[in-house]
């Protein structure tokens, strides 16, 4: 520390001013804190001349100076979030525990309850107003004839052929009868002919093969369920064809009767001691009889 002093001096009779400086080690600053100290690594600098509050500070860096800081930020770092894992960990098996702890205290007290007063009645289902108005059926008065034949189960005033133009919306009686008529002539037709004969499968063969042949020559259509449609143009399908065969083998004696499966339909022969089902819609049935694959192909 150097310390400097101006001031009057008296040598003799002189008065005049003298300067004395006297420097004198101490190991620490005694009146300024800034005054020029030792740097831990940088030694004497002009920093340390300024005061606290101007002293330019270092930029801190995100990277660290050495290879010890680095791996010391890179321990907090993870630690830091091992810390937080364990703590939503914790935090998730709480909250599961008090979700078990309050599902077990309703189911309880739900058991409780319903031992208590029983099961609780559930509360009528009003029902609600269908959004198509329901319109009354008029009836024909053929279609009443026909419902009140058909009351017992059995035809006693029509047969198959007109109960089935009933159902396709004839509505004249003058109709049915020639429809009627000419199903019937096409049927003497076959058995003027004398080929009718022979065993009860011989018989249903005949009649079914002359069906395809001399009335159902339109050909198989998806729409042909009209019997009048059968009768003028001979397009068919699996109902109407079965309608016509079991009519005409009833007239010759056989035992048919109408099988409904799903989404079709066909005929069944019941013979003394055995039955033998007829696809209707196919000409060559009776001739695949020998090849069981083949018949079951297509009647699927």
């Amino acid at each position: 520390m150097r310390i400097v002093y101006v001031g009057p001096a008296i040598s003799g009779r002189l008065i005049h001013f003298t300067v004395i400086i006297a420097t004198i080690e101490t190991p620490m600053p005694l009146f300024n804190a800034n005054l020029p100290t030792y740097h831990r690594y940088f030694g004497a600098s002009v920093e340390s001349y300024r005061p606290r509050h101007a002293r330019r500070m270092p930029r801190p860096t995100s990277r660290p100076t050495s290879r010890r800081g680095r791996s010391t930020q890179r321990r907090r770092w993870f630690s830091h979030v091992v810390d937080r894992m364990v703590h939503a960990a914790f935090v998730l098996l709480v909250g599961l525990a008090w979700l078990a702890v309050f599902a077990a205290f309703a189911a309880a007290r739900a058991e409780a309850a319903v031992a208590s007063v029983g099961p609780t009645p559930l509360p009528p289902v009003q029902s609600r107003p269908s959004r198509v108005p329901l319109m009354p059926v008029v009836l024909s008065p053929l279609e009443q004839r026909l419902f009140a034949d058909a009351a017992d189960g059995r035809f006693d005033e029509h047969t198959l052929i007109s109960a089935a133009l009933v159902a396709a919306g004839v509505e004249h009686p003058a109709e049915i009868t020639y429809y009627q008529r000419r199903v019937d002539a096409m049927i003497d037709r076959l058995a003027c002919s004398g080929k009718v004969a022979g065993s009860p499968r011989q018989r249903a063969q005949v009649v079914f093969e002359f069906m395809h042949r001399e009335m159902l020559r339109g050909g198989y259509r998806l729409d042909g369920t009209n019997l009048v449609t059968v009768v003028e143009s001979g397009r068919f399908n699996c109902v109407s064809a079965s309608i016509l065969f079991c009519y005409m083998a009833e007239r010759f004696g056989l035992d048919a009767r109408g099988l409904e499966l799903t989404g079709h339909a066909m005929c069944r022969l019941h013979f003394d001691d055995e039955t033998f089902e007829v696809e209707s819609t196919c000409p060559a049935w009776f001739h695949m009889t020998d090849d069981p694959a083949r018949r079951a192909e297509l009647v699927a």
